[in-house]
């Protein structure tokens, strides 16, 4: 009987082991391979490389360096907060978690071809 009882917390401490090897492996992987933290870069280079005001042909050689695939829009009228055109940049991304999807990255230009903003996020819908 004691012998079978001895087996027992011994099977129980190797599985107890391994479960929490593996929750450790898996928060590692997923703290390591997070959309949030490439967001995160991007924003930084982005607002050190193209500071607010830059003009248009600067950004779009910025993103042609670099590869990323790109899409230009261009309204007829400036919107609420006077923004005239748009350029849409997309990285390829994918991670072990979240799947296949990019980085979006959106610059949007005054009626001067300024840069007035710039939007960085994550999308799993990706083209």
């Amino acid at each position: 009987m004691t012998i079978a009882i001895n087996k027992r917390k011994k099977y129980l401490s190797w599985v107890l082991l391994v479960v929490t090897g593996l929750i450790a492996v898996g928060a590692a992987i997923k703290a390591r391979d997070a959309p949030a933290r490439d967001v995160q870069q991007f924003e930084e280079e982005v607002a050190t490389q193209l500071p607010l005001g830059t003009h248009r042909d600067a950004v779009k050689k910025w993103i042609s360096a670099r590869g990323y695939d790109q899409r230009f829009s261009k309204a007829e009228m400036q919107n609420s907060r006077g923004i005239v055109s748009c350029i849409e940049a997309r990285v390829p991304k994918t991670y072990f978690w979240y799947g296949k999807g990019g980085i979006e990255i959106w610059f949007s230009f005054d009626d001067k071809h300024k840069l007035v903003s710039v939007l960085v996020r994550w999308s799993s819908l990706f083209w």
